[in-house]
């Protein structure tokens, strides 16, 4: 996959996660284990 692909992909993830955030009021602790995945993907 080319690098504008992810970078796409990762702003609609991004967003969604936000909108889900606002919608459950979560405390961080359901996204951390996505968050930490989006981290990897981006050092590659």
């Amino acid at each position: 996959m080319n690098l504008i692909a992810l970078g796409i992909l990762g702003m609609i993830a991004g967003v969604a996660m936000l909108r889900w955030k606002e919608d459950h009021k979560d405390d961080g602790k359901t996204l951390e284990p996505i968050r930490v995945l989006a981290n990897k993907k981006k050092k590659f």
